[in-house]
């Protein structure tokens, strides 16, 4: 039997589409949770936050420690946005996105 010819059609049209390469974000993602067994990273070990597309979300927290900071669009913290636990997140973000804003601009 030849099958179904539209699902012939459907694998031609996609085959040339591959996954799109992954980040930087992610590949340092990835590496933190590979360190480590059933994809669950270290206890402790600080885990890169990435948006859909595979970028540093502007506002970075390590879980374990409750530090929060701002990074680049490469991931590197911004100088003086090392917030300590109980500070207010809002607040953070919304000088992590002047932070940015003002560095594109």
């Amino acid at each position: 039997s030849t099958g179904d010819p539209s699902i012939l059609i459907l694998s031609l049209l996609f085959a040339d589409q591959s996954e799109r390469p992954k980040t930087p974000c992610e590949h340092h993602k990835e590496k933190v949770q590979a360190s480590s067994s059933r994809e669950y990273p270290v206890a402790g070990a600080y885990v890169p936050q990435c948006d859909a597309d595979g970028q540093y979300i502007p506002l970075q927290c390590h879980s374990s420690t409750g530090y929060c900071w701002c990074v680049n669009e490469d991931g590197q913290e911004r100088a003086g946005t090392r917030t300590p636990p109980g500070n207010l997140i809002i607040s953070h973000l919304t000088k992590c996105i002047n932070c940015c804003v003002l560095t594109l601009a």
